[in-house]
Parts: C-alpha cells; sequence; structure tokens
C-alpha cells in the first residue's frame, strides 16, 4: 500500500490517497472519481475512462493499462487527475 497525493485542478483540491501496488490504474482512477464525487457531492458527466493520471514530478502521463509499481509510483508521489 502507497500513500500519494492527487490534485484535481477542476475542483482546486487536493487528496491523500492510499493505492495498491499491483492494482491497475483504470481501477485507481475510477476508485478516486468515485470517492471525490462521493465527498465532493457531485456527479461527474461525460465519459470517466477518459481520465488520465499524470506524475507531477517528472511531467509524465501514466499508463493507465499498467499497475501503479510499474508505474512506478511510490509513497510521497504528486500525482494530477485530468
Amino acid at each position: 500500500m502507497i500513500l500519494v497525493d492527487i490534485d484535481v485542478p477542476m475542483m482546486g483540491i487536493k487528496y491523500d490517497f492510499q493505492m495498491e501496488e499491483t492494482a491497475l490504474l483504470t481501477d485507481v482512477i475510477e476508485e478516486v472519481r468515485d470517492m471525490i464525487c462521493q465527498k465532493e457531492q457531485c456527479f461527474l458527466s461525460g465519459d470517466g475512462g477518459r481520465l488520465l493520471l499524470w506524475n507531477m514530478e517528472n511531467g509524465q502521463k501514466l499508463s493507465p493499462e499498467r499497475t501503479v509499481s510499474e508505474n512506478h509510483l511510490l509513497t510521497g508521489s504528486h500525482l494530477m487527475l485530468i
């Protein structure tokens, strides 16, 4: 289990989020989306599958088809959801 920071610029909020190293990033993105919508009592319209995570430390888009560990994420990583 790792702990990362996820910035959501469209809402102006940063979240701490735990994720399993073996989880696919597509599943993580869906879980993050659902958690944010539940916490902020909002509805995400459009295709949620188009959301992406970016590694803010190196400016690279993370590969949704790969796991958290395959994307080289570690505790303390700083990500952005767009």
